[in-house]
């Protein structure tokens, strides 16, 4: 087996890829695309259990969906869908951005200030820290 660089793995680039998360319309979502999604994530979950770990799943919202709520992309329900149906807890971006100001949260990619909110909705339910704003400091 080929070892992938810890930036892609982390990033799971290929999965997303093969699963047509990169598609530009939702025609490219597939029943076995969803189909190997939910067998990885599966196996993600088991993996995490057989060393009493916690596996969260983190969806990270793109800005025309935070913008308009309305506009869910074809793939985040029926994604968020496999991932509750698996028990595993689901932290949303989505959730987590909407209601703020999101010209001030996106310059093409996410800001320091979403970052930290996101990172703030991740921290918080696992070590009850969260970091502040203005300085990146944690505080509980």
């Amino acid at each position: 087996m080929r070892k992938l660089p810890a930036m892609e793995f982390l990033a799971l680039t290929r999965l997303r890829s093969r699963a047509g998360f990169y598609s530009a319309s939702p025609s490219g979502q597939t029943q076995a695309d969803l189909a190997l999604f939910k067998a990885i994530v599966s196996r993600a979950a088991l993996k995490t259990q057989a060393w009493n770990g916690k596996l969260y799943f983190v969806y990270l919202c793109e800005k025309a969906r935070c913008a308009h709520a309305g506009r869910a992309s074809a793939f985040q329900r029926p994604v968020l869908e496999i991932v509750r149906a698996l028990g595993i807890p689901v932290i949303d971006s989505c959730d987590i951005l909407r209601s703020r100001d999101v010209l001030a949260l996106f310059q093409g990619h996410y800001t320091e200030a979403a970052n930290t909110l996101i990172a703030d909705d991740i921290l918080l339910p696992l070590t009850g820290t969260e970091i502040t704003e203005s300085s990146g400091d944690t505080r509980n």
